[in-house]
């Protein structure tokens, strides 16, 4: 995991890869103590993320680093073993999906199930949709 942050008296500016940008943004204001105004979230591709790019620890600790430095661009990057010891355990998830297409090989119609421990579940509140007819679209 890695951020660069750049704390003022009056700015904080983050850049990182993430999959929430919202929620980094909500770190941003809440380690920097500054208002919406005064912070940015600048997203970069995120690379390898592993499940973690969601959570927002890693940008909170760069934003408190920035703060003891003012004026300093720091980067802030989690070895290997870190990301690995501030992990969240989740159970292991098996999807099902199944596609449907027309003569022109085109989806039309995608089902899909998942199960964490023994039973299946949509993915969603409807089992199945219908997919609008894509020019040239595959899967």
């Amino acid at each position: 995991m890695n951020a660069t942050a750049l704390y003022t008296s009056d700015r904080c500016e983050v850049w990182t890869g993430t999959q929430n940008g919202e929620a980094a943004f909500a770190a941003v204001l809440q380690a920097s103590d500054l208002p919406a105004d005064k912070c940015d979230v600048h997203k970069v591709m995120l690379g390898g993320g592993f499940g973690r790019r969601p959570r927002t620890d890693y940008v909170t600790q760069a934003v408190l680093i920035a703060k003891q430095l003012p004026g300093t661009p720091i980067k802030m990057i989690w070895s290997r073993e870190e990301d690995m010891l501030h992990g969240t355990y989740h159970p292991v998830t098996q999807a099902r999906m199944v596609g449907a297409f027309d003569a022109a090989n085109n989806l039309t119609g995608l089902a899909c199930a998942s199960r964490a421990n023994r039973s299946w579940r949509p993915c969603s509140r409807r089992a199945s949709t219908t997919v609008g007819t894509p020019s040239r679209s595959r899967v």
